[in-house]
């Protein structure tokens, strides 16, 4: 009955998960991802991570159920094992030594299309071992939260590629616009005007399209 009870509100969480990184990916969104995993695993603390291009950590949450501060969690570098997990892409172990204490240690990258993205770091004190359902089921989850969120890369490059192009033609448009005022007040034409545009702004220091947007504006006055 526990079990699927713990099953049922960790489903419920997976799926606030996906709404969370419909629109953006940022600690908020890893902070479900790292309370997930570290029902999952029933170990202590788990730290979730995003890296940018030069493998430096970009997003990061933590969650624990300990006092103690994970080693290497506000670090900017992945710790040794996380790095070792981004680099083989698959799920690594290790048990290491802290303070005389022995600590388990788990890392699951966060793996799209033939690389990382990040990790998931989960570590608990004493030796303590997953089973290899367990594993399966975090790296799952991991692999559909890295889908999930180069999706969202995707679709932020996109905008932004639209947003960049719009503002390129409204310049254009306007660039346009301007040679139309300029050959019609100084009946020159259309080569001519840009000329004028850009001695315009070549004597005033200016950018062309501040120029054109200026002239364009004396439209409405």
């Amino acid at each position: 009955m526990k079990t699927q009870i713990k099953n049922k509100e960790i489903a419920e969480q997976f799926a606030d998960l996906a709404d969370v990184f419909s629109e953006t990916v940022d600690d908020e969104g890893l902070r479900v991802l790292a309370s997930i995993c570290l029902q999952l695993s029933d170990l202590d603390s788990c730290l979730v991570f995003t890296t940018t291009i030069g493998n430096s950590i970009e997003f990061s949450a933590l969650v624990s159920n300990t006092q103690a501060t994970m080693p290497g969690s506000t670090s900017d570098e992945p710790n040794t094992l996380s790095q070792l997990a981004m680099r083989s892409l698959r799920p690594e172990f290790s048990l290491t030594s802290v303070n005389s204490a022995i600590v388990t240690e788990f890392a699951f990258p966060l793996r799209v299309h033939g690389r990382a993205l990040g990790a998931i770091f989960i570590e608990g004190k004493g030796q303590r071992y997953l089973s290899a359902e367990t594993i399966a089921v975090i790296q799952s989850v991991a692999d559909l939260s890295a889908s999930a969120i180069y999706q969202c890369h995707q679709i932020v490059q996109t905008r932004t590629l639209v947003s960049q192009l719009k503002g390129a033609l409204d310049s254009r448009v306007v660039l346009e616009q301007a040679k139309g005022i300029l050959a019609e007040r100084m009946k020159i034409d259309f080569p001519t005007a840009f000329q004028e545009l850009r001695n315009t702004a070549r004597r005033e220091q200016r950018p062309i399209h501040h120029v054109a947007a200026e002239i364009v504006s004396t439209l409405n006055k």
